[in-house]
């Protein structure tokens, strides 16, 4: 079992600062984290932004064979390059279906990793560093798998089993869907902001 994590798992925006904060369990090649993902950072976090604190947690889904690379990728660009990061997500994001099952069957993980190396250097993350983060049995690999571990961890031990699923401040919220456009997303952080806790 790995040791307790140093610090807060998953990785915070640094955009807001509200009081609602969304823990987002996503897979990079799943189409429907997709959806959400691509949705929220360009319409609705711009939106939102003053009231929600968002976390990412990477949430590997194994019936997509290559989704722990994919996913260690976007990890790896996070420690080597923070800033690079959400637009990272974006850019695996738009790549995905060119990434899915039957495109990449006959890959190899080396294969795997020439293809999705320009996604990360195009943003100018240094190829030097990401690499030896994706090289397997590295020392720098080991902190990219230890970080996945803390995220596979966290998301057994609250039931997470589908992605994207959606933690509200702690707390599973099963109600929110990929599909949620702008006008559902207002509707329920202006719900949450309405919350009373009473004072016994």
């Amino acid at each position: 079992m790995p040791p307790p994590s140093p610090r807060t798992q998953g990785w915070a925006s640094t955009m807001g600062h509200g009081c609602i904060h969304i823990e987002c369990f996503l897979d990079m090649m799943c189409p429907f984290s997709e959806k959400f993902w691509k949705s929220w950072i360009s319409e609705i976090w711009p939106e939102v932004k003053g009231s929600v604190k968002i976390t990412v947690y990477h949430y590997c889904q194994p019936w997509h064979f290559q989704s722990s690379m994919a996913n260690m990728a976007a990890i790896s660009v996070k420690q080597v390059s923070p800033d690079k990061y959400f637009e990272f997500l974006t850019n695996l994001f738009n790549k995905r279906a060119e990434l899915t099952d039957q495109f990449v069957a006959d890959m190899s993980y080396a294969d795997f990793l020439k293809d999705i190396t320009p996604i990360a250097t195009s943003l100018g993350v240094p190829e030097d560093r990401f690499h030896p983060k994706m090289t397997l049995a590295s020392a720098d690999h080991s902190d990219v798998m230890q970080e996945i571990k803390f995220h596979t961890k966290y998301g057994r031990q609250n039931g997470i089993h589908v992605t994207p699923s959606f933690m509200v401040n702690g707390i599973v919220d099963s109600s929110i869907s990929s599909a949620w456009k702008m006008e559902e997303w207002k509707e329920h952080v202006d719900f949450i902001m309405g919350q009373k806790i009473p004072v016994a």
